[in-house]
């Protein structure tokens, strides 16, 4: 690590190091505690730089709660497996055999940003049974985790002191252990208002980095502005200094990207906006110090910044709701999926190379719209999330497995259109098709009585015309006659080469709300 990262830890350090001189012969369990941008990882980076030579296998897992989050408990324990025994796949050789490996290895083993008692239990208690003086070393923001969790001991992280502070600060902010001349007071006036927080001092040092004394002087005036919400007010200051585009960049890291390798996210940024030149973006947020690149390139936000992000999108949600949608549509013409991501609303990849769909997308609660025409060489879909509404499958005729949820629509009591190749009809239809322009399906009152809604489908044949023709769905129960017609969304889909098939279902309640507006 380099010396300003290990400004005011060494003290830190000396504890951490009576916890490893423990000669127990038992599993010893640290927890590193402190409120968010203390420098908790820093603290356990730099204890595990510094002791794992001193055992037989080691490893630092990071952020712990997304990578749980994301990929579950169960691949988490697989991939440190993976590591501390140097098999590339542990579950092949048998639980047992895992358990008399790791319980003949003296292990050093980090558990960054734990946030629940339960990822603990399933991590050292549950799955990990590792050798006779074996160290674990735990983060989390939570003291509640700790307690419960069965960690031996607690190590609180306090805010840096005022010299320190200063010397933090001044590393970022001139390359150098101590203020420009003619910096000294304003420098001064600023550590004061990151109350000893590392993170808050790097992003304010980054962010006035070979800047002259007016822009210290206008950052001063925003931090004093709002005195009661200190630490988002600090880490703002360096967001707004940057143009619109490295905000934009900035932005989608946090919702979509956050861990995610650089070159994937440079390559979907780029084929979604030319004019955001990411390359030049990422460069400014890392100088910035709101981003940072891990060993394996990946990119890193913290979850301050995170919280952040979403406060300023809360923000422009209230004050402009027509712009909400940028940070929830993603759309990838032409290029290969890398990755869905929680929070999407609407995912584009038509025209794509793309050849099926992670499962994990029936986990996108959010998502209300998938793209997919053109898709050619797409041969499977798995389970679609039950929040979609519209699935476009036009010219997909590789497409083989393609399972329609009507029934979990039904229950859910949400409106679907869906538009697939073929002419296939879902089961659960009671009455049989027709070649004819109309059909008429005639309810008795009872049935009304018990009605949930309507689903409705029809064969649009291969055609040269630039759209589909109108459809109109007329709905009739006692002696109320409804008419609905069809989306324009569905009308002006592309020309098809082969039968496709359109399917809709609507509640009662949304047909009679549509009614009430004629």
């Amino acid at each position: 690590m380099e010396p300003k990262h290990l400004i005011g830890i060494e003290k830190d350090l000396t504890d951490i190091e009576l916890f490893m001189k423990d000669e127990s012969h038992k599993v010893r369990v640290l927890g590193v505690w402190g409120k968010g941008g203390i420098g908790k990882t820093t603290l356990a980076c730099a204890a595990f730089d510094k002791f794992y030579h001193r055992f037989g296998r080691s490893y630092f897992t990071e952020d712990v709660r997304e990578e749980s989050k994301k990929n579950g408990i169960n691949c988490l324990v697989e991939k440190i497996l993976s590591i501390l025994l140097d098999e590339k796949r542990p579950r092949m050789i048998g639980m047992p055999n895992i358990q008399r490996s790791l319980r003949r290895t003296r292990v050093l083993l980090v558990l960054d940003n734990v946030d629940t008692s339960s990822q603990l239990l399933s991590l050292i208690e549950e799955n990990l049974l590792l050798g006779p003086s074996s160290k674990v070393i735990i983060t989390s923001r939570d003291k509640h985790v700790f307690v419960s969790g069965g960690v031996h001991e607690v190590h609180k992280v306090e805010e840096l002191k005022r010299e320190e502070s200063l010397q933090l600060f001044c590393w970022h902010a001139f390359k150098q252990g101590h203020p420009k001349q003619g910096y000294e007071e304003l420098s001064v006036q600023v550590i004061d208002c990151a109350k000893g927080l590392p993170l808050a001092l790097k992003v304010l040092g980054s962010y006035l980095n070979s800047r002259n004394t007016k822009a210290y002087v206008s950052a001063l005036k925003t931090l004093r502005k709002y005195p009661n919400r200190e630490i988002q007010i600090v880490l703002r200051v360096s967001y707004d200094g940057l143009d619109i585009p490295e905000q934009r960049i900035f932005l989608n890291i946090a919702f979509f990207f956050r861990r995610e390798k650089k070159e994937d996210i440079m390559r979907v940024l780029d084929a979604c906006d030319d004019d955001l030149y990411v390359d030049i973006g990422m460069d400014r947020l890392l100088k910035r110090a709101l981003i940072t690149i891990s060993s394996d390139s990946r990119v890193e936000i913290h979850d301050l910044l995170q919280e952040m992000a979403e406060e300023i999108v809360r923000e422009e949600s209230r004050e402009h709701p027509e712009s909400r949608n940028k940070l929830v549509e993603i759309h990838m013409h032409r290029n290969d999926a890398v990755k869905l991501w929680d929070c999407v609303q609407i995912l584009s990849l038509q025209e794509s190379s793309v050849k099926s769909l992670p499962n994990s997308i029936k986990h996108l609660s959010e998502l209300r719209e998938l793209h997919l025409s053109e898709c050619r060489r797409l041969r499977s879909l798995p389970e679609l999330p039950p929040s979609l509404t519209y699935c476009y499958l036009d010219e997909c005729q590789p497409l083989e497995t393609f399972g329609f949820a009507l029934m979990r629509a039904i229950q859910n009591s949400s409106e679907v259109r869906f538009c697939y190749p073929g002419s296939i009809i879902p089961g659960g239809f009671k009455y049989s098709q027709t070649a004819k322009r109309s059909i008429s399906i005639d309810l008795t009152p009872a049935s009304s009585d018990h009605l949930l809604g309507f689903a409705s489908y029809c064969i649009v044949s291969a055609s040269l015309i630039d759209y589909l023709p109108l459809v109109y769905r007329k709905f009739h129960f006692e002696d109320e006659k409804i008419y609905y017609r069809c989306d324009s969304k569905l009308r002006y889909l592309r020309y098809m080469s082969t039968d496709h098939v359109l399917l809709w279902y609507d509640p009662v309640d949304h047909v009679l709300r549509e009614n009430q507006k004629r």
